[in-house]
């Protein structure tokens, strides 16, 4: 409570789950019944429910897991804690983003390490807009898992870190972006990292608001020209 009555934290840091918090059949049947996969949805809803007599145990466990995650769904968009991130179906990881913005103070700092969707996928645009609207965000850099950054991630999966500021942060540049980055020092390339604002979003990308993924700085002063033409 003492961290609260100063206003929040003013640093917080994290690394929180990726995940949908949503049933999904696929995953959950990929190791134990695995011929699931290869139906179609309403074939394979049926087979699951031969399974309350072929593997009461397997079944009772799915619908345990299932209850779980609608439950929760439920809470975070019925607890009014998260109206940006749960408008549609619920990632963890934004959750979690909307989370840190919510428990720093004016002051604070913020530093998640989030799926890469973050900034590109329809689904998060409710809290990246609102971060960049807000002059919240001070740095995405995207990275690919090819060189195996994360040693237990396939290596297909993008990651992004994120650093967020509290609203009082005296200076506020405009955020700095990177992508399809491979190791952290390609973060000091200055080839490899751009400038955009809410505004340039907004020219970029008017139907959606979210942050195209340019390769270079190039890329992006070359596009952000054409468009302003």
């Amino acid at each position: 409570p003492e961290v609260f009555v100063s206003g929040g934290f003013d640093c917080v840091l994290g690394n929180p789950p990726w995940e949908r918090i949503q049933p999904e059949a696929t995953k959950f049947f990929a190791s134990s019944h695995s011929e699931l996969l290869e139906l179609k949805r309403e074939e394979r809803n049926s087979a699951i429910d031969e399974l309350r007599f072929t593997d009461p145990i397997v079944h009772a466990a799915w619908l345990a897991r299932r209850r779980e995650d609608l439950c929760a769904t439920r809470f975070l968009k019925q607890s009014g804690s998260f109206p940006l991130s749960t408008t549609k179906n619920v990632n963890s990881y934004a959750v979690f983003q909307e989370l840190a913005l919510g428990i720093i103070n004016s002051d604070g700092y913020a530093g998640m390490v989030l799926q890469g969707g973050i900034s590109t996928d329809e689904i998060n645009g409710g809290i990246f807009r609102y971060m960049m609207a807000e002059e919240a965000l001070e740095s995405l850099f995207e990275f690919e898992n090819n060189l195996g950054i994360f040693p237990d991630v396939d290596s297909r999966m993008r990651f992004s870190l994120l650093t967020c500021r509290g609203k009082r942060v005296a200076t506020r540049p405009i955020p700095r972006f990177a992508f399809g980055l491979s190791s952290v020092e390609q973060i000091e390339n200055g080839d490899r990292v751009f400038n955009l604002n809410a505004a340039d979003l907004r020219l970029l990308s008017p139907n959606t608001g979210l942050c195209p993924s340019f390769r270079t700085k190039k890329d992006a002063e070359l596009l952000r020209c054409i468009y302003r033409r």
